[in-house]
């Protein structure tokens, strides 16, 4: 599950995608919406990418009604609890705006569930610690399906209920130690199996270690970073 895939910056998880099905794991790309033009991925797999994906909105009526009359009349009581978190769960408002209305999440969800019970899925993971995570919250509601998360950026960010979530997930991979030891200190109830360390890998067959060279004639040495100059990059 990737919101608005295949945006610009979505490479690695694409990468991440193609090593799953080497390793023979079979998979099912999820989104949230299709990315804004301006933010959609330029790179050669962009096309392959969204060609693969199943969006869950906008839907049309037909998908919407029959995915609300599947979920109360098979899952009522999941459905229920649904509802039920989107009114209760702690999420935090940004600046003036009013706090998120979480109950127009559960339309998405009840097709997300719907299509992941007929295609078989058996484990959600969500690249994202905000409102996709919440969808899956959902869906572990209505038809029981696990879920993990990866956690790539300040947790601050992702909008609140941050404790509810990752006690919800399965599992939650923090993708640097320092993200690592913030959920470790902040959110001491969750078991140790509940935080993992998962480092963002390069394809090895690709990228080689060149052989060791002396220093520069004055000594210096000089490193090369390549990364959006964004503050989480902590350039």
């Amino acid at each position: 599950m990737i919101p608005e895939f295949p945006g610009q910056t979505h490479i690695w998880m694409w990468r991440e995608i193609q090593w799953m099905r080497r390793w023979g794991v079979p998979l099912q790309i999820y989104s949230t919406r299709r990315p804004p033009e301006r933010d959609r991925a330029r790179h050669a797999w962009a096309d392959d990418a969204q060609a693969q994906t199943v969006y869950l909105w906008p839907a049309g009526v037909g998908r919407v009604v029959v995915a609300l009359l599947w979920a109360l009349f098979t899952r009522p009581i999941g459905l229920l609890r649904c509802l039920k978190l989107a009114w209760t769960l702690p999420v935090e408002s940004s600046g003036k705006r009013k706090r998120p209305k979480l109950w127009q999440l559960i339309v998405p969800a009840c097709v997300l569930a719907r299509d992941a019970k007929t295609r078989g899925i058996t484990r959600f993971h969500v690249h994202t610690c905000s409102n996709a995570a919440i969808l899956c919250m959902m869906t572990r509601r209505l038809i029981g399906t696990p879920f993990s998360l990866t956690l790539n950026a300040n947790i601050n960010w992702w909008g609140g209920a941050m404790a509810e979530k990752f006690a919800d997930a399965d599992f939650t991979i923090a993708i640097t130690q320092w993200l690592l030891d913030e959920m470790q200190r902040d959110y001491p109830q969750l078991r140790p199996g509940q935080r993992l360390l998962g480092r963002i890998g390069v394809d090895t067959d690709k990228w080689t270690p060149a052989e060791a060279r002396p220093p520069s004639a004055d000594g210096t040495m000089r490193i090369f970073s390549l990364g959006r100059l964004h503050i989480s990059k902590g350039h």
